[in-house]
Order: C-alpha cells, then sequence, then structure tokens
C-alpha cells in the first residue's frame, strides 16, 4: 500500500501544479480517490490478510494508469476513482445485502429489549413477586420478559391480549416455584407441571435461549418442585417426569446469536450506564478473537446505543452489547485503530503543508 501511494506520488505532482483546488477542496477527485484507497486500506492488519491480494492487484492496476498517464487536470483521477468504485461495487452490494439483514436483525433485538424492560418492570409490581424465589423472580423478568416481548412484536394482527399465551406461564410459574404453596395443592402441582416445563422450553427456543442457560434453571425450578412434593406427599411420591428437553439447535449466523444473547446479558437495557467511551461509526477496530487480533469497522450503532455491528474486509459481520463493547475495551481486546474523520483530517493536514510550501518563497 505505501509503495503504490509513493508511485502516485509524480502524478500527484504535476496535478497541484495545474489544479491548486486539490488543496482546498476535500471532494477533490485525487482526495477521494486517496480517502477511498487509504480507507480500504484500513480494513486489512497485514499484507498476508484474507482479501489483500485482490485489494492490492485492483489498487496497482489503477495506480499504474495514472503514474504512465499526462496529468494536467482532475480527470485522469476521476477516471481512477471511478474505476476502482466499479471493481468494487459487486463487492460492496454484497456486503451491503448482508449488512442490512444484521441490522434489521439488531434493530428487532433492541426493540424487544426495550419491551421486555417494560414487561419485567410490570412483573417486579406484583403484589406476590417479593415472595417468589430470587433465581425464579429472575428468570421471569430476565429471559422469560423477553419471550414475551418478542410474542408480542410477533403479533402481526395485533388482537390478542397475550400472544402465545407466555404470560399466563407467569402465575403458575412463581406458584409452583414456592414450596409453601404448593404442597398444599399435590394434585394441581401434579397436573400443573408437564405442561409448564414445556411451555416454558417452547418459549425459550423463540429468543434462542443458551440450552445451557435453560438446563440450569429447570434443575433449579424442578428442585422447588420436589421440596413441595417431600413436603405435600406420601412417603415416596415423586414429581412427574418432566418432558424431554428439545435437542439444541445448530450454531445460528453471528447476528442472530448475538442478538440471542442480548436476552441472557442486557435485561437492564433502559437503566444501563452511559458508554465509557465513544466510537463513531466508520471507526476500524481490533478485536482480540481466541487471542488473535481481528480487524473489524464499526457500521452500524443502534438507534439506542445498545447495539453495534462490524464489518470484516471479506463483509463477515459480528455484534455485540454496549456491556461487551465496553468490557472487551477495558480488558484491552478492544482498540480503536483509526477514527472515521481520521483519514479526512490527515488529507487536509497534508495539503495544507503542501499549499504553504508551494508558495514558501524561495531563498536568495
Amino acid at each position: 500500500m505505501r509503495q503504490a501511494v509513493r508511485d502516485l506520488e509524480p502524478a500527484l505532482m504535476q496535478l497541484v501544479l495545474a489544479d491548486p483546488r486539490f488543496f482546498s477542496d476535500r471532494e477533490h477527485p485525487a482526495r477521494r480517490l486517496l480517502d477511498e484507497m487509504t480507507q480500504r486500506s484500513l480494513a486489512f492488519d497485514s499484507e498476508a490478510a484474507p482479501g489483500f491480494r485482490d485489494f492490492l492487484r485492483v489498487l496497482r492496476a489503477a495506480v499504474d494508469r495514472l503514474a504512465a498517464a499526462p496529468i494536467a487536470d482532475a480527470r485522469p483521477f476521476e477516471a481512477a476513482l471511478e474505476g476502482l468504485q466499479r471493481a468494487w461495487a459487486a463487492q460492496d452490494a454484497e456486503e451491503l445485502a448482508r449488512r442490512e439483514q444484521a441490522v434489521q436483525e439488531l434493530l428487532h433485538a433492541e426493540q424487544r429489549n426495550l419491551l421486555a424492560e417494560k414487561i419485567a418492570a410490570d412483573i417486579r409490581a406484583w403484589p406476590d413477586a417479593a415472595q417468589v424465589p430470587d433465581e425464579v423472580l429472575a428468570f421471569a423478568t430476565g429471559p422469560w420478559s423477553h419471550v414475551m416481548a418478542e410474542a408480542r412484536l410477533g403479533d402481526r394482527v395485533g388482537g390478542a391480549s397475550d400472544p402465545g399465551g407466555y404470560a399466563g406461564v407467569v402465575p403458575n410459574l412463581f406458584w409452583s416455584a414456592r414450596p409453601d404453596l404448593a404442597r398444599a395443592a399435590i394434585p394441581r402441582l401434579t397436573r400443573l407441571i408437564p405442561g409448564l416445563l414445556a411451555k416454558l422450553r417452547e418459549g425459550l427456543k423463540t429468543i434462542d435461549y443458551p440450552p445451557q442457560q435453560a438446563s440450569a434453571f429447570f434443575e433449579r425450578l424442578i428442585g422447588l418442585h420436589q421440596r413441595a412434593f417431600q413436603a405435600g406427599g406420601p412417603a415416596g411420591r415423586q414429581p412427574p417426569p418432566a418432558p424431554p428437553a428439545a435437542a439444541a439447535q445448530p450454531a445460528a449466523a453471528a447476528v442472530s446469536a448475538a442478538a440471542a444473547s442480548v436476552a441472557a446479558e442486557e435485561s437492564a437495557v433502559a437503566a444501563a450506564p452511559a458508554p465509557a467511551f465513544a466510537l463513531e461509526v466508520g471507526a476500524w477496530v481490533e478485536i482480540l478473537d481466541h487471542g488473535r487480533p481481528a480487524r473489524t469497522q464499526l457500521t452500524w450503532t443502534s438507534p439506542h446505543g445498545t447495539l453495534f455491528l462490524f464489518t470484516a474486509a471479506d463483509g463477515s459481520t459480528r455484534s455485540m452489547t454496549r456491556r461487551m463493547r465496553d468490557r472487551l475495551a477495558a480488558e484491552g481486546a478492544l482498540r480503536v485503530v483509526a477514527g472515521g474523520a481520521v483519514v479526512a483530517g490527515a488529507l487536509d493536514a497534508v495539503a495544507q503543508t503542501a499549499l504553504r510550501n508551494s508558495i514558501k518563497p524561495g531563498k536568495g
């Protein structure tokens, strides 16, 4: 990349003599060409990075044509810029399509977060909520509030008071989780458990809740049920067998997985603290991935600033919550390589220096 820029110097020297607008006009074709070259080069952390050879091949062809052309005005640079943009257009179109799909999923995730927070606040306000075991209340106001929010967002007709019947699960869940109440109505508890556990698994599947976390919760819930049976039923009476858990689904795409993890990680989005640092769209960052740095660009931030989408040079995307971003930054696993305005600022400085040099009176 550095060699390509050096090879452009003779053409740039001819240009500044013929077209002084280069010094003052940020939209000058030559400056836009340099900006495009620099911005795209930031996607690669080394010459061995995937896609770098193709990038350099296209770039070298444009630079070689400019180096061989007589420069009397900005038109050769404009033609070179248009040629590069055409060469990268197909790649950009594919990347844009993937990014748009990711953005829609993340927008949905943020809407779900905000609605889930309102639902959770309503659940906490229930008169008997304080009597429910902490882990069950945390489940209802955490992942289960996301299940209810997902059902409401997916209710296209809008006429159902409880889409999916997931809100109706909460009273039965709370009652069954209190051995002091359930032991007095063992027949009811016996009838309730199979349908309750099946409904909980059904709901968690709609938000791709991590199976390991679901299993841990069910183990605690069944333990509460067993306490009720042991205290209230005849000796040796056992709770009904739980329905088998659904087989784990194959891993979803990176964006879908990140959106699903919000249910487990971001149960208090609305009350989340301000971001630890500002990160502008367009900034290039390096994220440690299994100990190896991966370079990627922040390409989208959700309207409420709780979700972020990053796109790498090969078009692959990854998303993360604000909490995850701040944690990675605090651990030194995420660092900014270049902000979105760095290139324009650098070009301004170069242009101003060149302008001063061009008008400096000669000695003697």
